[in-house]
């Protein structure tokens, strides 16, 4: 759950072109904007990558979909101890000492 890849929309993925393109504001055609949005996203470079992650701005397919985002995991990898506890507890409803195991007992 925690390092789940997360839908995003068009819409975002268009903003995301915008903010790394100032030229693009320029592109009158709704169609257009959308198309050279998409393009300019990464994939996993199957023909049927169509789902777009709002953590790792990839096009996946659905079988690299079910894979954990590289993006969130560096993100979760990052935390402190007692942030990966807390993070885990909310996620999984599970307890402290739970949570501690689950880290304790993860292959690195």
């Amino acid at each position: 759950l925690i390092c789940t890849h997360e839908e995003a929309t068009v819409i975002e993925a268009i903003s995301w072109f915008l903010a790394s393109s100032p030229a693009a504001a320029a592109i009158k055609s709704k169609t257009q904007m959308r198309n050279m949005a998409l393009r300019a996203l990464s994939s996993c470079y199957h023909d049927e990558a169509e789902l777009i992650c709002r953590h790792c701005r990839r096009k996946l397919c659905e079988e690299c979909w079910q894979a954990a985002c590289a993006t969130r995991k560096e993100e979760f990898d990052s935390m402190s101890v007692v942030d990966k506890i807390q993070a885990l507890q909310q996620a999984l409803d599970i307890s402290e000492w739970q949570a501690r195991a689950l880290i304790r007992n993860s292959i690195p």
